[in-house]
């Protein structure tokens, strides 16, 4: 093979490797080093892609032969990597601190990454080992290199007054957490300010602090450089502490907010809590009906089992009432998995009935569904309005799958 095309194949490896295409950037690799078994990039290659896929000691013999080349730096990187991968954590140390060596470096931009990426590792190593004061001694040293450096920039130092931060938290260094988070906020104007008044909250919200969290909250909401997910965990810590105040109705706003984003689960265990609390029986019902995979939560199913069980509205329904309360609800374009579970868990859980074993369900231009329970869908049989059609297992339906139609009918068995 020629040169010009054994870069052409390396090339092509690295980009079957940055798309998840181990097996194929690997089988590149592997046969590129029968012929070029001593280069250096054709061997780093190799063992970054054996750390892709877990083959953490093979990775380990390659790079612990490249760690004394030219290039040994990004080596060392790596290694420390694998070893904290693998919770060797004093060898990690070890390649850290190999990498802080002023003579390996070819330039002050690289030499600024490397300290900085070594420096951030070993905190994390010695934090894991129980070793505070080391982890701190790293992060002072990070500090000073953050403030200092001409490549810094303002989020690299933020974020190592946000790790000093939960550092001292993890200590039970509260005082100590808060200082020097307030003064990451009085060393810099950016707009990575949020994550740190983030933190603030939290501590203040923790301590009971309310009106001095709610204080950050707000500041935070109101500024429009925010991004989506900090804003998310605003509204989530502001709902938090409305709950702390019993402000129930500022606290349902805010988590109203939240719902069908990242913090859905977390948004619909407290509606279900508050609307517990106020006795909204119904709303509870029906937030859990509408999200099943809730009761996986002990209290929510504590909550759902002492309503059911002293409820008397809800266990007074007869078979008529159960039938018609399913039906008058809008399935129209609902995916047929969460139809599925919406009426299922009406069926087999919400009203403590046996019509799950005694009713076909039938959703018109879906199909036919006839297999014992997989995954979350106990339905066994599903009949199309028209005529039975195809057998489909019920892990192959999906969320493209939609009710074409508003009606769904309960047709009781013979």
């Amino acid at each position: 093979m020629e040169l010009i095309e054994s870069k052409s194949e390396l090339k092509k490896a690295i980009f079957l490797r940055q798309n998840k295409q181990y097996d194929e950037a690997l089988n590149i690799i592997q046969n590129l080093e029968k012929e070029f078994s001593y280069s250096y990039s054709i061997l780093f290659e190799k063992a970054i892609i054996l750390k892709k896929i877990k083959k953490y000691h093979e990775a380990i013999t390659i790079l612990e032969k490249l760690k004394y080349t030219e290039k040994r730096n990004i080596v060392l990187n790596e290694l420390g990597s694998i070893y904290y991968n693998l919770g060797k954590f004093y060898k990690a140390v070890d390649c850290y601190e190999d990498l802080l060596s002023e003579s390996i470096y070819v330039d002050a931009k690289t030499a600024y990454y490397d300290k900085t990426s070594a420096l951030h590792h070993m905190s994390d190593c010695f934090r894991l080992l129980g070793l505070y004061s080391n982890a701190e001694n790293c992060l002072q040293k990070l500090l000073n290199l953050t403030l200092t450096d001409i490549y810094s920039k303002d989020k690299d130092k933020l974020f190592v007054y946000s790790k000093l931060g939960n550092l001292y938290l993890e200590q039970g260094k509260v005082s100590e957490a808060l200082t020097i988070l307030n003064k990451a906020l009085k060393n810099s104007n950016s707009k990575y300010n949020s994550i740190i008044k983030l933190q603030i909250a939290g501590i203040y919200l923790n301590n009971h602090q309310v009106y001095e969290a709610q204080t950050f909250l707000k500041s935070i909401l109101e500024s429009q450089a925010n991004k989506n997910n900090i804003i998310l965990n605003a509204n989530y810590l502001l709902a938090k502490s409305f709950i702390m105040l019993n402000d129930f109705s500022k606290a349902q706003t805010s988590l109203q907010t939240l719902v069908n984003t990242i913090y859905h689960k977390k948004a619909i265990e407290e509606l279900i809590f508050i609307n517990f609390k106020l006795g909204n029986y119904e709303q509870v019902i029906n937030y859990i009906q509408l999200n099943p995979s809730i009761l996986k939560n002990n209290d929510i199913k504590e909550i759902y089992s002492n309503i059911k069980n002293n409820l008397k509205e809800y266990n007074s329904y007869n078979e008529e009432d159960i039938i018609s309360k399913i039906q008058e609800r809008n399935y129209l374009n609902k995916p047929a998995r969460e139809v599925f579970k919406e009426i299922t868990l009406s069926l087999e859980n919400y009203y403590d009935s046996d019509l799950y074993d005694n009713y076909y369900l039938t959703i018109p231009q879906i199909g036919m569904v006839k297999e014992e329970p997989t995954d979350f869908l106990k339905v066994k049989t599903l009949v199309n309005s028209h005529k039975i059609v195809d057998i489909i297992p019920c892990k192959s339906l999906n969320n493209e799958l939609k009710c074409q139609t508003e009606e769904i009918t309960l047709q009781k068995k013979p």
